[in-house]
């Protein structure tokens, strides 16, 4: 079975004192955090929502990892990823600063979804179906805010460029003050940011990259200096390294699996399944 993850929200005092907004944000702030990953193919995994419920416990959403690239099992990063997302927060929960949650987006993140604890927002992480679930209160708000001042990036670094890498789809080929560039939707922010590269960068470019790459949305990852704006969102991008993520088309046959029903027909085979005779 694919990797799952649930979170329950579980107000104070009861539903009729839980916002709209608190309950999605608080929801979207704890897998937004899973996918903070150092893994090398974090890009691979997506989080498709499975299963939304209002009724008792009021709020909660489970999420199953599935991968963007057909064909490809990516459970074992799927549990990288939750481990790395348990570990993070048992760090951040004891007064340490996540090695993995070290970029302001990340903090801004966290910071938000601690806020939300004051509110009465109590927040149930099941990780897995294995082990007791995260419990998340006020109280560890109360931690967390003892621990933000060291933690939170200062506000006079907010804009200060900084080394780093982004990923993304190539949206187009430009120019940005009259230097070669190329804008990406960046991919957890969903925004469009201009990277302007060398002309050494900008040869290599041309002879990798072509028109269709821009149509059909090529992934690509950048890297050089970032530049932020005001509230700590990547600004612009002077890039020194480009890599374009190979793609390529997976065959039906490649998939296929013709004994996935042990020789029973689709009908009995999904009556079977129904039924729960089959595991």
């Amino acid at each position: 079975m694919a990797e799952r993850m649930t979170v329950v929200i579980a107000p104070e005092g009861g539903q009729e004192n839980l916002t709209v907004e608190d309950a999605m944000r608080q929801v979207l702030s704890v897998f937004e955090l899973l996918s903070y990953s150092t893994t090398e193919s974090q890009q691979e995994v997506v989080w498709r929502l499975v299963e939304a419920k209002t009724n008792s416990p009021p709020f909660s959403v489970t999420a199953e990892a599935r991968s963007i690239v057909p064909g490809i099992n990516i459970d074992h990063i799927a549990k990288i990823q939750k481990k790395e997302f348990t570990n993070s927060l048992s760090e951040f929960r004891q007064g340490k600063a996540p090695e993995k949650w070290s970029d302001y987006q990340a903090q801004t993140i966290v910071k938000d979804l601690f806020e939300r604890l004051t509110h009465g927002v109590n927040t149930q992480i099941f990780v897995d179906s294995n082990n007791s679930p995260i419990l998340l209160t006020g109280e560890d708000a109360i931690i967390a805010e003892n621990n933000l001042a060291d933690y939170l990036v200062p506000e006079e670094s907010k804009t200060k460029p900084q080394m780093g890498s982004i990923e993304g789809i190539l949206c187009a080929v430009t120019t940005y003050y009259n230097k070669p560039a190329i804008v990406i939707k960046e991919r957890k922010s969903g925004e469009e940011i201009t990277c302007t590269i060398s002309d050494e960068l900008s040869a290599m470019v041309m002879d990798k990259a072509t028109f269709d790459d821009v149509w059909k949305h090529r992934r690509v990852v950048v890297r050089g200096l970032i530049t932020y704006g005001k509230v700590g969102h990547v600004k612009s991008v002077s890039a020194n390294i480009l890599s374009l993520r190979e793609e390529r088309s997976i065959t039906i046959e490649e998939i296929r699996d013709r004994n996935f029903t042990n020789n029973l027909s689709a009908i009995d085979y999904l009556n079977k399944l129904r039924e729960g005779q089959l595991g």
